[in-house]
């Protein structure tokens, strides 16, 4: 029975049954692989959510803005500038995991045993970020109190993306400006409608988006979203449409 899920180089090693003695050389190169594919799968994953930083915090630029002025051919414009209104801090820390065995253990393990370590581990380390990034998105308060106890050893804000704090917001592309007492990015709704869902996408964009807008809904809502007014779903490149008929391109 098939089932979801990307091949790897631990995929071969879990159906072989030869002792890990005296395969110690191949099986570590082997492990180091699959690690290298784990970690470049967990960046894919992360990039679309979230931004990489080595800085546990950075200013962030507020409401005021550079001012642009008319000037003649002998005029020069007034000196201005963009001031920080704030900063963010990014709780910097480290996650992981052990695997320790006994030389009795290895003498006796089969490779596809100490393979299913492995993969064990890595799946481990995604429910973990997976935990923590939904802490961090669904969370709607501010956490003041955070210390960075491995690099500048300071305190530092957490803050819930703009959720009324007070924090001051830059002003959109079009010159809007937004009240950073009650501006919040956290709405509720009832039901999925498609009003609702527009109002959200367009609390988003209206702060300017480089690029596309995904939205993401839990699988057992897939059939309420697709019924909602308006709905259009994408259609696969292998798909042409002819009218009412969709025909499947032959490669």
């Amino acid at each position: 029975m098939g089932k979801f899920g990307t091949l790897s180089v631990l995929e071969d090693l879990a159906d072989i049954n030869d002792p890990v003695s005296g395969n110690e050389t191949e099986i570590a190169r082997r492990f180091a692989e699959a690690l290298a594919i784990h970690n470049q799968l967990f960046d894919d994953m992360v990039s679309d959510l979230a931004t990489v930083v080595t800085s546990p915090q950075m200013p962030f630029v507020g409401g005021d803005t550079a001012v642009i002025q008319e000037l003649d051919e002998w005029g020069r414009a007034d000196a201005s500038k963009a001031s920080p209104a704030g900063n963010l801090g990014f709780p910097l820390r480290i996650y992981g995991s052990s695997v320790q065995w006994t030389r009795t253990y290895l003498a006796r393990a089969t490779v596809a045993e100490l393979a299913a370590q492995i993969d064990a581990h890595a799946a481990a380390d995604l429910v973990n970020f997976r935990n923590l990034l939904k802490t961090v998105l669904f969370k709607n308060t501010n956490t003041s109190g955070y210390i960075d106890r491995l690099d500048s050893k300071l305190t530092y804000t957490l803050r819930a993306l703009l959720n009324a704090d007070s924090q001051q917001i830059p002003i959109s592309p079009n010159g809007t400006t937004f009240d950073g007492s009650t501006h919040t990015h956290y709405l509720a709704n009832a039901t999925y409608t498609a009003a609702a869902l527009q109002t959200m996408i367009d609390t988003v964009v209206e702060h300017g988006v480089d690029g596309k807008v995904v939205l993401y809904i839990a699988k057992a809502d897939e059939t309420t979203v697709r019924g909602l007014t308006g709905f259009a779903p994408y259609l696969d490149a292998r798909i042409t449409v002819s009218g009412a008929n969709q025909i499947g391109n032959v490669a």
